[in-house]
């Protein structure tokens, strides 16, 4: 592997060397969007979709499209030779650029563009999860995209991990399920599967959409429900879905086990790896 590379604004640069300035609304207010993908060989899984969430995003911050993220796909492209990397996590930050503090949007102010590819870790086999009251507002248009700004949801796994629990499962107004931390949440019933519609403050997840439809096409319906952490405790088995590390599967709920090896999960994996 080399020193290191980022793609910055149009152009490979040494990482040293790539740098925003301290009036860049993405440091001073999170005024950003980004999207962590899966980079294989070079190629951005799931690209149009992640592109689209993140357009998404960048409408809702108000941030004018940058043309240049048409060409990131090159660019991933270029960095994984670069860096040597065939199994990469790709991480897209777009920020509203130097336009200093204040919540009015300066106009003209170009917007900062980085990619990143660092190597993909080896995704757990399974995680266990403690739920967490909050921190998503059910209902909020913001909650569908990946945007700066994740003290709430750092406060959650940090409050999952003093319990003893991998990973935060976060619930909107009323103890509604969401999501999960960093991933989204599907839990088995009865051999039935569910997941929390985005009215609940799920994160439209880009695997998420595309499990649903691959599920679909194989003939096995994923049922958006709102539900409360009863039905995830009382669930035979839960997964979770990311970009990152697929399905994994969750181990226990608020110390309650669950199964692990579960036929429904196999089939699942199998679809989303295809």
């Amino acid at each position: 592997m080399s020193s290191g590379a980022v793609w910055i604004d149009g152009a490979i640069a040494d990482p040293a060397c790539a740098v925003v300035g301290i009036d860049d609304r993405g440091f001073l207010l999170g005024h950003a969007a980004f999207e962590t993908m899966r980079c294989i060989e070079g190629r951005i899984r799931r690209w149009e979709g992640h592109l689209a969430r993140l357009e998404g995003g960048l409408a809702y911050l108000g941030v004018d499209r940058p043309g240049l993220l048409d060409t990131i796909p090159a660019g991933a492209g270029e960095l994984s030779v670069r860096l040597n990397l065939s199994d990469a996590v790709a991480r897209l930050t777009v920020t509203a650029g130097e336009g200093g503090g204040g919540l009015a949007v300066k106009a003209c102010v170009p917007a900062h563009i980085v990619l990143t590819l660092k190597p993909r870790p080896a995704p757990p086999a399974a995680v266990s999860v403690r739920t967490v009251d909050g921190p998503r507002r059910s209902g909020s248009p913001g909650e569908r995209f990946k945007l700066a700004g994740y003290a709430n949801l750092i406060a959650a796994r940090r409050e999952a991990a003093a319990a003893g629990a991998d990973r935060a499962v976060v619930t909107g107004p009323g103890g509604v399920l969401a999501c999960a931390d960093c991933a989204n949440l599907f839990w088995i019933s009865d051999g039935q599967v569910f997941t929390p519609p985005l009215e609940a403050g799920a994160l439209a997840g880009v695997t998420r959409s595309a499990l649903i439809r691959s599920a679909a096409s194989d003939g096995m319906e994923i049922i958006e429900e709102g539900a409360g952490p009863e039905a995830l405790e009382k669930a035979e088995a839960a997964f979770m879905t990311n970009a990152v590390e697929g399905v994994i599967a969750i181990s226990a709920v608020n110390g309650v086990a669950k199964a692990v090896e579960h036929p429904v999960i196999d089939r699942l994996r199998m679809l989303e790896q295809a």
